[in-house]
């Protein structure tokens, strides 16, 4: 990663190496585009509207929701309800893939009325044109955390990174070198599928980073990924370590080992999204963490690289 990052905060530039240049640019204000009391995702549509989905609990179950606008995000319908969801267990909303063939898919986690504590679940629901969402089906059982990322490559396979809850323990640490050092509850891979959903298959290669205190020791967890202009896969994970992590992959399986980047966060997840061909746009929270705290997370900041995350 580089040593000098440019990012952007409200009325200010923040450059991590101190010998950058003095730089100003004018911040506009921001846009309100309508008032969420959801978690919105949102996605377009291939008659060119945009939907923000989310789940929200009814009295007879949890729904698969959304709400519209016709007019580019100027104004949006009142929520409508998509597809029934859980009867049991607290729906949460992930993530929205939309394919080429503007077919949709959505992944959405349920933990089982266990608070989150004692599982979390990974499920799938498809649609054809956003509107009518059906094939509701688990994917996964276990303890997952929040699902931040979901891309298809050019080859055409489906990646969606998750992080899962481990048996590690201060007491059961594991073999080998994970014996030296606490390697925390939570462990970062990924799904791929081959088929544009129909089956799923787990990576081999588990992420982990060791744990700096016993307060918060959740791990490598919250990956998120984008393809490279030379195909290879680049993923960024929260740790507790004061910084991002990441990891690489020529195809989206095998993963190279944890390493620590050079992007200062505050125990934070990110979100990668590339802009064009040319363009990676990288948003997370900037900020120190302090020993036995999360950090901050009141500054959103943004960086964009022209060369494929290398500045």
């Amino acid at each position: 990663m580089p040593a000098r990052i440019a990012t952007f905060a409200l009325s200010a530039i923040i450059l991590s190496s101190p010998t950058a240049a003095a730089a100003s640019a004018k911040v506009n204000a921001p846009i309100v585009v309508g008032t969420f009391k959801e978690r919105v995702n949102p996605v377009q549509l291939p008659d060119a509207r945009l939907m923000a989905s989310f789940v929200r609990k009814k009295p007879e179950a949890y729904q698969f929701a959304a709400r519209f606008s016709d007019d580019g995000r100027r104004s949006w319908t009142d929520p409508q309800d998509l597809l029934h969801l859980f009867e049991v267990g607290v729906g949460q909303g992930g993530q929205i893939l939309t394919l080429p063939d503007g077919k949709h898919h959505a992944f959405l986690l349920n933990d089982a009325n266990t608070g989150g504590r004692g599982r979390q679940d990974i499920w799938q629901v498809k649609s054809q044109d956003g509107h009518r969402w059906e094939g509701l089906r688990q994917i996964w059982l276990g303890h997952t955390t929040s699902l931040n990322s979901v891309i298809q490559l050019r080859s055409g396979r489906i990646l969606l990174p998750f992080s899962y809850r481990t048996k590690r323990s201060w007491d059961n640490r594991g073999p080998g070198s994970d014996s030296f050092s606490f390697m925390e509850n939570f462990s970062s891979t990924l799904f791929y599928s081959d088929d544009e959903g129909k089956t799923w298959q787990q990576s081999s290669t588990e992420l982990k980073t060791p744990t700096p205190d016993s307060l918060n020791p959740y791990g490598a967890i919250e990956p998120v990924v984008v393809e490279l202009s030379d195909g290879r896969v680049w993923m960024l994970f929260r740790t507790q370590l004061g910084r991002l992590y990441e990891s690489f992959s020529t195809d989206g399986i095998t993963w190279s080992g944890a390493r620590p980047t050079r992007l200062l966060s505050s125990d934070s997840p990110a979100t990668l999204m590339r802009l064009g061909k040319d363009k990676i746009v990288l948003f997370w929270n900037f900020c120190l963490r302090f020993p036995d705290a999360r950090g901050d997370r009141q500054v959103l900041h943004a960086a964009i690289s022209e060369d494929e995350g290398k500045t």
